[in-house]
């Protein structure tokens, strides 16, 4: 105890599940095989797992204080557990190091997937040698002088810093900083905007039978109005392109999501609708 007491805690949170469960046996694995193998070639840290003292699904006084005074904390996205997000979010609070980690045919959710991670398998024992070392290049990075935590609370907290306190020439690289995040949105997005004959591979996977389309003209409005209304419809999964003239868009989506679609352009985009075609 006296050993720990003059060490630093690397905290590990993740999926952890019942006894014998798949979440259970996943966590016991990344924390055997990956974890504290690399952890023990950083001496001065000792590790601690949320699994070995929690229920599954109770989050407790004792590993809220773990996440917020940890001198590290890993945290497997694996499984898309919502607990591991919840606590992902004290600790991003805290603006403290964090790593995370992920299963590597996992798509991870939220703006967490922004970040850089581990990915790891647990295929091949080989696997488990590539996920040590990077693990580890992660750990010495934090370790680094002139290290700096970076997660969205960190990066929302300085635009906030920064635009209090901007001078005016500040605030003329702000605009142009946020005009330029606008123009690499458009450019990531433009591939909603294809030609109409052409089918995007989201909408083309699903069976014709099971999509629907639905035209849109829009009232004169801004570019803006018709690319958020694009961007919204492509996170329900629906396949966005831009008509001939600019003057609307089509909308191909599975037959499932058709109410919640007319139901958004309805309510939330009636002003600037000047006609809808199913």
């Amino acid at each position: 105890m006296n050993d720990q007491a003059a060490k630093k805690l690397c905290f590990v949170i993740g999926p952890i599940g019942a006894e014998g469960s798949k979440e259970r046996i996943h966590s016991e694995w990344v924390l055997a095989h990956i974890i504290r193998p690399v952890m023990g070639g950083f001496p001065s840290y000792y590790v601690k797992s949320a699994a070995e003292d929690l229920q599954p699904g109770l989050i407790d006084a004792q590993l809220i204080n773990d996440l917020l005074t940890a001198d590290l904390v890993i945290a497997d996205l694996s499984t898309n557990n919502p607990n591991a997000f919840y606590e992902i979010g004290i600790r991003h609070m805290a603006q403290k190091p964090i790593i995370h980690i992920q299963l590597a045919d996992e798509e991870i959710p939220f703006d967490v997937s922004l970040y850089r991670s581990v990915k790891f398998s647990l295929a091949k024992p080989s696997d488990l040698d590539k996920a040590q070392a990077l693990l580890k290049g992660q750990v010495q990075a934090i370790q680094a002088d002139g290290y700096q935590v970076e997660n969205p609370v960190t990066n929302a907290r300085g635009v906030v810093q920064l635009k209090e306190h901007a001078t005016p020439r500040d605030q003329v690289l702000l605009d142009q900083i946020a005009d330029l995040k606008r123009r690499v949105s458009a450019i990531e997005h433009s591939s909603i905007f294809t030609s109409v004959n052409e089918l995007s591979p989201r909408a083309s996977s699903t069976r014709a039978s099971d999509l629907f389309e639905m035209e849109i003209q829009f009232k004169p409005t801004s570019e803006e109005t018709k690319r958020e209304l694009a961007d919204v419809l492509g996170n329900m999964a629906a396949s966005v392109m831009e008509l001939p003239g600019h003057t609307g868009i089509m909308v191909v989506a599975p037959v499932s999501i058709q109410k919640r679609v007319y139901r958004l352009v309805k309510d939330a985009y009636q002003p600037f609708i000047g006609s809808i075609r199913l």
